[in-house]
């Protein structure tokens, strides 16, 4: 990973502040050589209809018409995108409280609405959590639904498509075994954390504090397995700005601990703050960063709001191997463990294996086989971040 920010990453964040404080961004301070690249970059870390809202503001005679349209057209379509979602998750959530499946929704579909404007937080899906019980309920109903099925029974989560926009993900658990056992344990029994809505019968929520650890922890995991962008820090200080002066810091610090976490909070909460509250001081307050949260920003800078593959398989090799020294033998104990699934693999994705060890070998055969097929443009760039390292 680099040792600076991705160019054009510093404009990127002066203007990020601006939107979320709605303040006219001074354009003197974007340089000639960044102000094309903050577009693409806006894209990877999934706030471009953030930053719309910036550009909305200030008059540049750099700024081209097709480059204003363009701006634009993020925010009208995240606006629409905002509104399908919200008619089709009302829908559904009418299916689940017609059939007594009790479900909490997840992530941005809570944090969209601390946003300053209706289609500033940008979703590429939606996730709810629901009663495991009825996977094959909700199965027919989106299919019925017109649906497709982009994959389901092998995960914590089953996920369904449908054009134009919609993405639905169904949860039966937050967290894998595979990620992280402690995480797993700690959300085994979710249900006695939530509160039950007031105005429906199956519906449920997090207390503030608990959907802030959630996602913390949720944060944290993308951060681990290839990175996450600007756009977990935004969550972060929107999310802080709305409740900070409320919360119970000291439960949240003793769970988070449980977690193993805290620093990572500490560190996230700090430096968005530092980014984001003063839009006339974020530039100068990039430059005066601890070499400790220039290393975390530099590395937010490269990997986006949903990580990198190289990120993610550098993750895993260390994961597996306890070290990120590509040693001959480090690469055989990682390929060994691609090859030949840990115990955590089988009671996450095929819990009739993890029962049933003597099924084992067919299955390898088979998955071996079937991952050179399906996945084999994957597997080759994981061998080529595996062996171009030094």
């Amino acid at each position: 990973m680099s040792k600076d920010y991705n160019p054009g990453f510093k404009s990127l964040i002066y203007l990020t502040a601006c939107a979320l404080n709605d303040k006219t961004p001074n354009m003197k301070s974007v340089p000639d050589n960044e102000l094309f690249r903050i577009f693409e970059l806006s894209k990877l870390h999934s706030v471009t209809s953030v930053v719309s809202f910036a550009f909305d503001k200030c008059d540049d005679d750099r700024l081209t018409n097709d480059y204003k349209l363009a701006w634009d057209m993020s925010a009208v379509t995240a606006f629409k995108r905002r509104a399908l979602f919200d008619a089709e998750r009302s829908q559904i959530c009418a299916f689940l409280e017609q059939k007594g499946i009790w479900y909490i929704p997840l992530k941005g579909v809570i944090l969209q609405d601390l946003y300053p404007h209706y289609e500033m937080r940008e979703m590429a899906d939606n996730d709810l959590l629901i009663d495991d019980r009825y996977m094959e309920d909700i199965k027919k109903y989106m299919l019925n639904r017109g649906y497709n099925i982009h994959f389901a029974g092998v995960t914590n989560h089953d996920e369904y498509t449908k054009a134009p926009v919609y993405n639905f993900e169904f949860h039966t658990r937050l967290f894998q075994y595979t990620f992280s056992e402690k995480f797993a344990d700690y959300y085994s029994d979710v249900k006695g954390r939530l509160i039950k809505d007031s105005d429906s019968e199956y519906g449920f929520h997090f207390t503030n504090e608990d959907f802030y650890i959630y996602m913390t922890a949720h944060a944290y995991k993308h951060f681990k397995e290839g990175g996450t962008g600007v756009r977990s820090l935004t969550d972060v200080y929107i999310f802080n700005k709305a409740y900070g002066d409320v919360l119970d810091r000291k439960y949240i610090s003793d769970e988070l601990g449980k977690l193993g976490i805290r620093g990572f909070e500490v560190m996230c909460r700090n430096v968005s703050r530092l980014l984001f509250a003063e839009p006339d001081a974020t530039l100068s307050a990039i430059e005066a960063l601890t070499p400790s949260q220039r290393r975390f920003l530099v590395f937010l800078s490269h990997t986006g709001a949903y990580g990198t593959d190289e990120e993610f398989v550098k993750s895993k090799f260390k994961k597996i191997t306890g070290s990120d020294k590509m040693t001959f033998a480090n690469k055989l104990k990682y390929y060994n463990s691609r090859l030949f699934p840990n115990e955590s693999y089988y009671r996450e994705a095929h819990p009739f294996l993890y029962k049933h060890k003597f099924l084992r070998p067919g299955f390898l055969m088979y998955r071996a086989v079937n991952r050179l097929i399906v996945n084999r443009k994957k597997i080759i760039g994981e061998l080529k971040t595996i062996n171009k390292r030094k």
